[in-house]
């Protein structure tokens, strides 16, 4: 029983076990080779999970210490980081034989605080779990190394399209996957993305916590956007529809009841939408200077809900879904203020371009980004993110003509940024006919004059002063 208590505290550390010696670590003489028999892998993991949970690993060993017998136990760190005992584990009293003496109880988790097994304190969580973290970072490089070298030993035979499929990962670093990614391209193995987008909503759901995504998932999110990048610079629809599809699903995960966040999550959702809207309005600005109109449509059409097993969405777009509810959340307010911050997707967006090269493949140089509110230099990629904006208001609200289903936050920064995308969807029917397919002339002057005034109404609400399109038409 003692030794099972031992093993609980070792968990959370991992150590040595020395079983044949005194309190000096002195052999007593005591221990023979057939009582260490009973301290084989074998029979002691058994014993030992009467008292412990899975997962147990240990490892025994018998050795000759000054002609004596001892046996040395290694027990591996619990992946937890510590173990909560489940059931009662009685002894026999010393003081009393007749009577048995609790040596833990259910619920009680161990540690080693010097040379003695002790139930852990609050102030001992902290170190406990920050050996665990350390941990798991760890094994995380480990397996980057290996994934690196897994790649770079295919390099060296017939390129990286030869390395194993299941080498692929978005677990590695941005130049790393992007790079990966174009390889894979230009050789045309596709199964490693196939079995890449296949995997990422699975690996997608245990990243998704009540406090929002965690690092890991923020790292597939945007692995997922430079996959639809690349797509957009290589022009390959196939591998845009794959990442568009796997985002949406994500997604959807935390998608509940009438299109709130589900109620194991609550706000938890609602940052993980605001992550996606992000980076799919810093996709959009790729589509839209790539001049991609039908994906830039895609992005911008893309319910909330699963149609397959929900009533038909409120909304047309996860845009004014995922933008909405982060602001009911109070997600998006200022440090001063009770209302959210002007064009805080904007922003969002173009931090997202700047961070990730793949999405800024034609404009490798990011020297103009800046954290300004209100940037006053020119900035090609901060334009095509309004445009985009811009595109989504005019494509929802065609869709569904309602103005609850769209809002401008093109309308916190300079109109001149978002103007030239809403004259050519009034004049330029290589853009308009693929943006707004079977949508009459009458129609889509409607939406875009209807957006484009609830920009100017917005925009003067947030300036105090005048926001104006130069175009009378507008």
């Amino acid at each position: 029983m003692a030794l099972a208590k031992d093993v609980a505290a070792f968990q959370a550390a991992d150590g040595h076990i020395v079983i044949g010696v005194d309190g000096q670590g002195r052999p007593t003489g005591e221990m023979t080779l057939q009582l260490a028999t009973l301290f084989d892998d074998a029979r002691l993991r058994p014993m030992l999970l009467r008292y412990l949970p899975e997962p147990l690993q240990l490892t025994s060993a018998v050795h000759e210490v000054a002609g004596e017998t001892v046996v040395l136990v290694y027990v591996h760190p619990h992946p937890d980081g510590f173990v909560v005992i489940p059931k009662v584990g009685t002894c026999p009293d010393p003081a009393d034989p007749k009577r048995q003496k609790a040596v833990f109880s259910e619920g009680d988790v161990f540690i080693r605080r010097g040379t003695e097994s002790a139930k852990w304190r609050p102030a001992d969580v902290a170190a406990v779990l920050a050996r665990r973290d350390q941990r798991i970072r760890e094994e995380a490089r480990k397996e980057f190394a290996a994934t690196v070298a897994a790649l770079e030993n295919a390099g060296r035979g017939r390129g990286l399209a030869a390395a194993p499929a299941l080498a692929f990962t978005w677990k590695v670093d941005a130049d790393s996957f992007a790079s990966a990614v174009l390889e894979l391209i230009r050789h045309n193995d596709r199964l490693p993305l196939r079995l890449f987008f296949a995997r990422a909503v699975g690996d997608a759901r245990p990243q998704l916590t009540r406090q929002g995504p965690s690092p890991d998932l923020e790292v597939l999110l945007d692995r997922l956007a430079q996959t639809a990048g690349i797509a957009l610079a290589v022009d390959d629809q196939t591998l845009f529809e794959q990442s568009l599809t796997t985002l949406r699903s994500i997604y959807r995960i935390g998608v509940g009841p009438d299109e709130y966040s589900r109620p194991d999550l609550k706000t938890g959702a609602v940052r993980l939408w605001w992550s996606i809207v992000g980076r799919i309005e810093a996709i959009g600005a790729a589509a839209v200077r790539a001049q991609a109109w039908p994906q830039a449509r895609a992005l911008a059409l893309q319910s909330p809900a699963d149609g397959a097993d929900r009533r038909p969405s409120a909304y047309v777009s996860w845009l004014r879904h995922g933008l909405t509810e982060t602001a009911r959340a109070g997600l998006l307010n200022g440090p001063t203020h009770n209302t959210p911050q002007p064009a805080a997707l904007i922003h969002a967006a173009r931090a997202v371009t700047h961070r990730l090269d793949a999405l800024r493949l034609d404009y490798p140089d990011d020297s103009a980004f800046g954290t300004d509110e209100q940037p006053e230099t020119d900035d090609v990629l901060l334009d095509s993110i309004c445009q985009f904006d811009a595109v989504y208001c005019v494509t929802a609200h065609a869709a569904k003509p309602n103005r609850s289903q769209f809002y401008p936050s093109f309308s916190g920064l300079y109109a001149h940024r978002s103007e030239p995308v809403l004259l050519r969807l009034l004049d330029d029917p290589a853009v308009y006919d693929k943006i707004l397919p079977g949508v009459s002339q009458e129609q889509r002057t409607q939406a875009i004059t209807e957006v484009a005034k609830t920009a100017e109404r917005e925009g003067w609400q947030i300036s105090n002063g005048p926001y104006f399109f130069t175009d009378d038409r507008l």
